[in-house]
């Protein structure tokens, strides 16, 4: 299918209507080279589109579970524990400090932006990805605008994130060998 276009960006089909409309429902797909994964929201039911690969270390993130996390949705990446939340790709976690002596958690902050988001458009007749950028970095190269710049149009990486899968034949694991937790399937589209 031709791409349309909106405010000057290309919008890519990536999915039939009503195909991913049960809350946690998620699908990885390329959009023009880049792994992203829609992900339908568990409490607000949105339908929210990031790159598919951990900024952190190339994990699978979005095979990871959804979850609350202070009031916040987001996807925990598998590999290393990281939550990102899914409305804007920022990453949560509890600053600490020392009191009396010990560490201890003072309340709850939130990172800049590390994981890349890009605009859903649900319509009649499918849904469509508008990407935020096209920009290709490399992973070793400096100024990536979003942490996961680096690891998007990763080949290897993101086979992580597509082996996971209904079908898959293999048990998922981390690179440190810690089993994978799944809790909804996954597909591939290469949208035209």
């Amino acid at each position: 299918a031709r791409p349309m276009i909106n405010g000057g960006r290309r919008v890519r089909p990536c999915s039939a209507a009503g195909e991913l409309t049960r809350p946690g429902a998620r699908k990885h797909v390329e959009v023009r080279g880049r792994f992203v994964s829609l992900i339908r929201g568990r409490t607000d039911g949105v339908l929210h589109c990031l790159d598919a690969v951990c900024y952190h270390a190339g994990g699978p993130l979005t095979v990871g579970d959804i979850e609350d996390v202070n009031g916040w949705e987001c996807v925990r990446c598998p590999w290393h524990d990281y939550p990102v939340r899914l409305a804007d790709g920022a990453k949560p976690y509890r600053p600490m400090e020392f009191q009396n002596g010990k560490l201890v958690p003072t309340g709850w902050a939130v990172s800049e932006r590390r994981q890349r988001v890009h605009e859903v458009h649900e319509r009649a007749d499918g849904i469509y990805v508008c990407l935020s950028s096209e920009v290709r970095v490399g992973r070793h190269d400096e100024g990536a605008e979003v942490e996961s710049d680096k690891w998007a149009y990763s080949e290897s990486a993101a086979a992580n994130v597509f082996r996971h899968g209904p079908g898959a034949q293999q048990k998922p694991s981390g690179a440190d060998g810690k089993q994978v937790r799944i809790r909804s399937g996954s597909s591939l589209l290469r949208p035209g």
